[in-house]
């Protein structure tokens, strides 16, 4: 309720400001375009099945066009599910146009199997829970050599998952919209974003 309360108040403030000026014209998608775009799920997979029920009944009930689902990044982490966020969000793409970014938390899951650094860096932010839905006792491998941590975290997590994680965007560009996980350089062109910047 509050979030949609302050995206009605932002849009009011938006309209005042393009209205208020002769030559600047309000961002707009093509024609026939719909977007849902949810932001961090972060291992939600009770929240991300509602949220996808309720665009299914929207998008099923309003006028005809190409719509698009646009996942903002950070499906992992701190939540009970983040095995469960990646399995829903693989097959919802294979019903529909679904599009991921990828965020900063797929970077540091991804990034926990190259070193111990980074996947206790990794387990600080979230990791434990992401790692408990695969079925590992992440507290018990801290006193794990990394050689075995890492055969553990192969093991346990599907190779498919992993390129699915890989394969997210960094950026999605629709008419007049950039779909950004966190933020874009505001002195750096467009095209010459880098991956720092909009994940973190």
């Amino acid at each position: 309720m509050l979030n949609s309360r302050i995206g009605f108040l932002m849009a009011g403030l938006f309209s005042k400001l393009f209205r208020g000026s002769g030559t600047v014209q309000p961002p707009a998608l093509p024609p026939n375009r719909r977007i849902y775009a949810i932001g961090d799920i972060h291992g939600r997979l009770d929240l991300l099945g509602e949220l996808g029920e309720a665009i299914e009944q929207d998008d099923a009930s309003s006028p005809p066009m190409q719509s698009t689902v646009i996942l903002l990044g950070d499906l992992v982490d701190r939540g009970p599910d983040s095995r469960g966020v990646i399995d829903f969000a693989r097959k919802w793409g294979m019903l529909r146009d679904v599009r991921i970014l990828s965020g900063n938390h797929e970077e540091m899951f991804l990034n926990a199997f190259l070193n111990e650094g980074r996947f206790r860096g990794f387990l600080r932010f979230g990791g434990v829970e992401t790692l408990a839905s695969y079925g590992l006792d992440a507290i018990a491998m801290l006193d794990m050599a990394f050689a075995e941590v890492r055969h553990r975290l192969t093991r346990a997590v599907p190779k498919a998952d992993r390129d699915f994680l890989r394969s997210f965007e960094l950026t999605i560009r629709i008419g007049d919209y950039l779909f950004v996980h966190a933020g874009i350089h505001p002195k750096v062109p467009l095209d010459q974003l880098v991956e720092h910047d909009c994940r973190w």
